[in-house]
């Protein structure tokens, strides 16, 4: 994988707690973009995204990485893509799940996260 990049990662988050975030906000957030506007989350959520000038998240599962936006909109400057095949949306959410749980945090907190 190529660096990213800045310096701030988000957490992974559901389309659910993406909403809830305030603006400015790093997150992680994953589903399938089949226009390039709108990402389809695994928690049945709709996110609407404005990728980098370059980016290509249509087609297959994905994660963007990126800032919330003035508009509550993902501002993804990465796309990492899945290798093509179906995803297990429902393990990919109890992931989601046990990341927000504070006994787990600490697991899954990003790398170089304060």
């Amino acid at each position: 994988m190529a660096p990213m990049e800045t310096d701030v990662v988000g957490n992974r988050v559901s389309s659910k707690v993406f909403q809830a975030l305030p603006q400015g906000s790093p997150a992680r957030v994953a589903g399938r973009c089949e226009d390039g506007s709108v990402l389809m989350t695994t928690d049945g959520g709709n996110v609407k995204v404005s990728l980098k000038e370059g980016l290509d998240a249509s087609g297959r599962f994905v994660e963007l990485v990126g800032t919330k936006g003035p508009e509550g909109q993902l501002c993804a400057t990465e796309v990492f893509k899945f290798p093509a095949g179906e995803v297990d949306a429902e393990l990919w959410e109890e992931h989601l799940k046990l990341t927000q749980l504070p006994q787990f945090a600490e697991l899954f907190k990003p790398l170089g996260a304060a």
